[in-house]
């Protein structure tokens, strides 16, 4: 009887312990949007997360005249890649010339031109995925759920392109 008992009592704990780990754990997905947003999905939640993430060091950055207390709106440095990553966005959200826009607002807002433009916009493309798929889902849920795989695919291209016709030119002037 005692065994008995005992056997009783040990199935019911060994039940009771491993009953949560049979229930499926949580699903967390991160999807990298652009270079300053991430999109959450934690179980049922949605969060978009917009923040800014640089290669800069805090020493370069100067406050905003118009954001006094973000810190982090305005360098003093080189653009570069993050230059390049902003223009490389707007011509997948919007097309090839609105990266044009992108550098003259730049230029307007810092009173000087941009360097090595053609170099970073190579760099931004090519850090893209090849086949662009992850980023439909990602851009579509920014609101652009009209931008196939076929379009960005044919944009990035586009604006890869233009980067590399425009780095030919600048290496033989």
């Amino acid at each position: 009887m005692k065994n008995r008992l005992i056997a009783g009592a040990a199935l019911a704990l060994s039940a009771a312990c491993t009953a949560p780990a049979l229930a499926a754990p949580p699903t967390v997905e991160m999807t990298w949007m652009s270079i300053a947003n991430w999109y959450f999905k934690i179980g049922d939640k949605r969060i978009v997360m917009d923040g800014y993430i640089t290669r800069l060091p805090e020493s370069l950055f100067i406050a905003s005249p118009v954001f006094p207390k973000d810190m982090y709106t305005y360098t003093k440095g080189p653009a570069g890649v993050d230059l390049g990553s902003l223009r490389c966005d707007a011509a997948l959200y919007h097309g090839l010339a609105c990266a044009d826009d992108v550098r003259r607002g730049w230029e307007e807002a810092a009173g000087r031109a941009a360097a090595d433009v053609a170099y970073w916009d190579v760099v931004a493309a090519l850090s893209t995925p090849p086949d662009m798929g992850w980023f439909v889902g990602a851009i579509a849920g920014q609101g652009r759920p009209d931008l196939t795989r076929e379009i960005l695919v044919e944009r990035r291209d586009a604006f890869l392109a233009d980067a590399l016709r425009r780095l030919d030119n600048e290496r033989t002037d």
